[in-house]
């Protein structure tokens, strides 16, 4: 699949992650959600002493080829 980049995908348009380092916990132990690409983890935002519920996607590292197109083309859809 072609983005329009030569068949490469640029990410250069989107800003930088900040980075979360010490700000959120993850509550518990086991995947709120468990797929194909990735977990889903309940965990708590704390910044500035303030707490927010959020989730936490962590991608599978063994993502490569075909699944990461099949995963660009979902996230594309969504």
């Amino acid at each position: 699949m072609d983005y329009g980049t030569g068949g490469k995908i640029s990410f250069d348009h989107l800003p930088d992650a900040p980075d979360l380092r010490g700000q959120i916990t993850i509550q518990e132990y086991k995947p709120y959600y468990s797929g194909s690409y990735s977990c889903v983890y309940r965990g708590i935002y704390e910044k500035d002493g303030e707490k927010v519920v959020v989730a936490v996607k962590i991608l599978n590292n063994k993502i490569r080829g075909g699944a990461l197109e099949s995963m660009l083309r979902v996230r594309q859809y969504s």
